[in-house]
């Protein structure tokens, strides 16, 4: 048989799910590990933009036929986590680019785009301003960020990878000019790490693939003490490695106990995104990045139908794109320092909304339900701004072998960017498969075609069963189909028991996470924010976990919900984030935790909390206080 590697890849977005993915058809033994939960970091912060590459035709051809392939593949691929809504660019006095230009350099690179008229923009998307007076259709699309990365991790463990998640990287241990170990610390009963900004859907892919040079990263990091160039392309000998145990999701996964441990893979890949130089100065290297902050803003409503670009070049862009039933409204793009302190104050999402209203003016009527921030990353250009990937290999950059680091990037190359990492690991074992990763569709991509004539069979109402199914694509049939009842938990999402229970026995890492439930579900990400499901979410862990794992998990799931709600209280999301209260700490009696009531000196919950209910017909009773829409 051989030897076969194992490479351990660190970092549970998109990029490091698709390397493990792609490393793990190859036939690598691949670990993932990841300290949060999969889309933890940028990807589950975006806007879930899919670019056509139309933005970047005037000024970078190359880069732009890029995109336009991989829009085109992922498309193919993952056909349940796309949706074709084409789109629309509408140039400011601020572009060099005019409507002719960019349709012209379109054509040059293939990708096809019309210049419209304002009418006939208008026509197309009535939402527009009567000022707009030009625009250029384009083949942008919309994905689902989370989606597609959970779907991506499936496929991953389908050929044999293990996904960690709730698993930090506390060390890398070099030795002798080589990475030899990799110590992980476990947290096996998450309660959700502090994140100072919301894991929502969706930043935009703000910076451009226009480079896969490795040699991007400016030199200069640490030279390791002792190191004189690794080892080589040559496979450490024949020494037993940890195993890899594949699981295909059908049973749910043994639960791994807290603590600490030590992993000796033969390769580190660092795919942790705007945290990559920390991770690499776990190993002693350095390296400068660029990171920015975006602010994002979700609506109940969806003012568009298709995404709306203001700004038609490469740089700052203000969007809209519609998503289900919300639009995702994004997004600013300032200087950040520390990825893990990005919360603004709400003058950048105002600064946000007042340049979108001008060109979609249904903003200024929608009910915005929260404000999140995502982190940009990149090597860093002259003019600051990260707009490459960078394949860093360092025995070749710090004379140290068995790491690689990858950073930049953007959710539309993502697959590239992973084919190119693979190819570079199989190159160092002097392996040669080819990358399948563009033409083996993602779970729940495979059979479209028989979803729609299984709908009767599992009692679904037709829009509860369009929403599942433009969920979980083709899996439809196998999740739904259960022996006992299933009820509607979310109703603004339409999610049932049956996918609920589906996501939690399907969690990587076997970790207690509702968090990774929404993640999987879009459970808890309507209108209410949890406020009317939460606690039926919870309920499903009932009764193979105690009472109190049941309450740190809702309560993590309601805090994840409340950070995004905090900067958008005003009007009726104000009235619902009362109401929201109300249920909760009057009905639900949740303002007084469970113990209170066990304990020997306690006369149980305070009944004295509750009151009488409104009293009707009183002259001061404000009527229909918070319901107006």
């Amino acid at each position: 048989m051989g030897y076969t590697p194992h490479v351990m890849v660190l970092g549970g977005g998109v990029t490091g799910t698709a390397i493990a993915r792609d490393l793990a058809i190859r036939g690598l033994d691949v670990t993932l590990v990841e300290r949060g939960r999969l889309t933890d970091g940028a990807t589950g912060r975006m806007q879930g933009l899919l670019y056509s590459g139309a933005r970047y035709a005037d000024t970078s051809q190359p880069v732009a036929a890029k995109c336009y392939d991989e829009n085109r593949t992922l498309a193919e691929i993952a056909d349940h986590c796309v949706e074709e809504t084409g789109g629309l660019l509408v140039p400011t006095d601020a572009d060099e680019a005019t409507v002719e230009s960019i349709v012209e350099a379109c054509e040059d690179c293939d990708i096809p785009a019309e210049a419209l008229t304002g009418e006939e923009a208008r026509s197309m998307e009535p939402a527009l301003d009567e000022g707009v007076e030009g625009a250029v259709r384009v083949p942008d699309a919309t994905v689902d960020p989370f989606r597609l990365t959970v779907a991506t991790a499936k496929s991953a463990t389908e050929f044999g990878a293990e996904i960690r998640t709730h698993t930090e990287v506390t060390d890398i241990h070099v030795e002798d000019g080589a990475v030899t170990a990799v110590t992980v610390e476990r947290d096996p009963e998450p309660t959700g790490r502090p994140h100072p900004e919301d894991s929502e859907g969706a930043t935009a892919d703000s910076t451009s693939p226009d480079g896969d040079d490795p040699d991007t990263v400016p030199d200069g990091g640490k030279q390791v003490p002792g190191a004189s160039g690794g080892p080589g392309a040559v496979p450490p000998g024949e020494t037993d490695m940890p195993g890899m145990p594949g699981t295909t999701g059908e049973e749910r996964p043994s639960r791994p106990t807290a603590g600490t441990e030590r992993l000796e893979p033969d390769y580190v890949v660092n795919a942790t995104g705007a945290w990559a130089d920390e991770v690499a100065g776990l190993a002693g290297f350095s390296f400068p990045m660029h990171r920015s902050r975006g602010a994002m803003v979700i609506t109940e409503d969806q003012p568009v139908g298709m995404p709306v670009s203001l700004g038609a070049t490469p740089g700052p862009v203000r969007t809209v794109v519609p998503h289900g039933q919300h639009a995702v409204v994004g997004a600013t793009n300032d200087p950040v320092a520390d990825p893990d302190d990005l919360d603004g104050d709400g003058d950048d999402a105002d600064r946000l909304l007042a340049d979108l209203t001008g060109v979609v003016p249904a903003l200024d009527d929608s009910r915005l339900l929260r404000t999140f921030w995502g982190v940009r990353s990149g090597p860093p250009r002259g003019d600051g701004e990260g707009r490459r990937f960078a394949l860093v290999d360092h025995a070749d950059r710090d004379g140290c072998w068995g790491m690689t680091t990858v950073v930049g990037g953007t959710l539309t190359i993502h697959r590239l960017v992973a084919e190119r990492v693979a190819d570079h690991v199989c190159g160092t074992f002097g392996i040669s498969r080819e990358c399948k990763t563009d033409e083996l569709p993602l779970p729940g991509s495979e059979d479209q075609e028989v979803l729609d004539a299984v709908m009767d069979t599992f009692g679904l109402s037709s829009p509860v069963y369009d929403r599942t199914r433009e969920r979980l694509g083709s899996r439809t049939p196998e999740v739904l189909d259960t022996d006992g009842p299933n009820p509607v938990l979310c109703e603004a999402e339409s999610v049932t028991r049956a996918e609920v229970r589906d996501a939690l026995d399907d969690a990587t890492g076997g970790a207690v996470d509702l968090n990774d439930v929404r993640i999987r579900t879009s459970a808890t990400m309507g209108a209410c924010q949890g406020g009317r499901c939460a606690h039926r979410i919870a309920a499903e862990l009932h009764p193979e976990y105690e009472l109190g794992v049941i309450e740190d998990a809702l309560d993590d799931l309601l805090a994840e919900r409340w950070k995004g709600q905090r900067h958008a209280l005003w009007g009726d999301q104000l009235a619902q984030a009362a109401r929201n209260y109300d249920f909760h700490a009057s009905t639900l009696g949740r303002k007084y935790r469970f113990e209170v009531a066990e304990r020997e000196d306690s006369d149980g919950i305070a009944l004295d909390g509750f009151d009488d209910g409104p009293v009707t017909g009183g002259a001061d009773q404000p009527v229909g206080w918070g319901m107006r829409r």
